[in-house]
């Protein structure tokens, strides 16, 4: 974190926020990105590890949010943590992709995720409350967001060339 802040150029915010429920965190930082009018939230979740120059490349793509890809569990033979929507609003692993270029996806794992001004301002103080789903049931905080991102009409990019661990 300490090399990736330092190739950061203007001024930035760095917040910890300790608490039991992963979305009042997250949306808490929502809230204060909102009061900042920043132009960027980052969120790195503890267990993840990144290269320093993550913000970097996932700001240079100028898209709505940008995630890095991750695995569950933390090792290259599990599923990604990248998703597409089915017509029921469950969620399914991309289990192939593209390894080189940056592409399309509908929800990801917010461990890793950038997320542009435009997103931020649109977005309700409360976008990763827990939501339910008529025919899937109660959804966590992270797929809850992108169903909210998707509704507001944004994009959600993946970025292969980051090589991101989760421990």
């Amino acid at each position: 974190l300490a090399d990736m802040t330092q190739k950061i150029h203007g001024e930035y915010h760095l917040m910890a926020v300790k608490t039991a429920i992963v979305a009042d965190g997250r949306n808490k930082c929502l809230c204060e990105a909102k009061s900042n009018n920043s132009d960027y939230l980052m969120f790195i979740d503890s267990d993840i590890v990144f290269p320093s120059n993550a913000f970097e490349r996932m700001a240079s793509l100028q898209k709505d949010i940008v995630t890095g890809i991750y695995h569950q569990g933390g090792l290259q033979n599990f599923r990604p943590c990248i998703y597409r929507f089915t017509k029921t609003g469950q969620i399914i692993n991309y289990a192939i992709y593209q390894k080189d270029i940056p592409f399309r996806v509908d929800a990801a794992g917010a461990g890793m995720l950038l997320i542009s001004k435009p997103v931020i301002s649109a977005l309700p103080n409360n976008a990763f409350d827990h939501m339910n789903l008529p025919e899937v049931g109660q959804i966590y905080e992270d797929v809850s967001f992108f169903h909210r991102v998707r509704d507001l009409g944004f994009e959600v990019w993946a970025d292969p060339t980051l090589r991101i661990g989760h421990t």
